[in-house]
């Protein structure tokens, strides 16, 4: 019996430690986000840059919207500025999606159709994704090296391809020879400050300028302002 016993105690695992001091990991440690995890901090990303511009956002006022530690933002988008740029990149990709708008398939419009429908679909997109337009304001402001490449990688080409539909109309007469720099960021600001400025429109005029009845109401009167202040008479 008493060898059974010395037998059996050997076998018994000992008691774990209340005290343990074995090394814990982080459970978020090396963890990559979950794709809908990456697409909410890069929205809550843009969102902060939109409102309150790059210098004044941190990293961790990011993380603690998204419910995550500010270590995890760093391991997986690296600096602020690369998260930055990740967030344009991922916001540019969404509305490249959701506003899909190729030159060729308008190609059989004559050009004053052509910008009737760029200016419809420059309208819904400002309305969809305000914050495109207060990011540009914050870098602009700033002169910032961000500037740059938000001109280089996204705007440049876009605003390249209106001025050469104003060109077109010009030289067929439908349109007035104003340069096209004025006329193009005249289009550009006046489709995307009016739902940059919602809030203030809220306060002044009392109109939800997002809603759906809205954004028509916008996108017809401001075709009629702009191209009949364009148009030959």
């Amino acid at each position: 019996m008493p060898e059974r016993k010395l037998a059996a105690s050997r076998t018994r695992k000992p008691p774990a430690s209340a005290h343990s001091t074995a090394p814990r990991k982080s459970p978020d440690a090396g963890k990559e986000p979950s794709g809908t995890a990456r697409q909410r901090i890069l929205l809550i990303a843009s969102t902060k840059f939109a409102q309150h511009g790059f210098e004044a956002v941190s990293t961790g006022e990011i993380a603690r919207a998204a419910d995550m530690s500010q270590a995890i933002i760093h391991y997986h988008f690296g600096t602020k500025e690369e998260l930055w740029r990740e967030s344009i990149t991922f916001m540019m990709a969404d509305l490249d999606q959701r506003f899909p708008l190729h030159m060729s398939e308008l190609r059989d419009l004559d050009p004053l159709m052509r910008l009737k429908v760029m200016i419809r679909r420059f309208i819904a997109l400002s309305a969809y994704q305000p914050n495109l337009a207060r990011i540009l304001v914050h870098e602009t402001l700033a002169e910032s090296p961000r500037l740059k490449w938000l001109v280089d990688t996204f705007v440049r080409a876009r605003l390249l391809a209106l001025d050469e539909t104003l060109r077109q109309a010009n030289a067929t007469g439908t349109t007035k020879l104003i340069p096209t720099y004025i006329a193009t960021n005249a289009i550009v600001n006046a489709c995307s400050f009016i739902f940059s400025l919602a809030p203030l429109i809220r306060m002044v005029h009392n109109v939800e300028v997002q809603t759906d009845q809205a954004v028509a109401e916008i996108s017809d009167n401001l075709l009629e302002m702009l191209l009949h202040g364009l148009s030959q008479r």
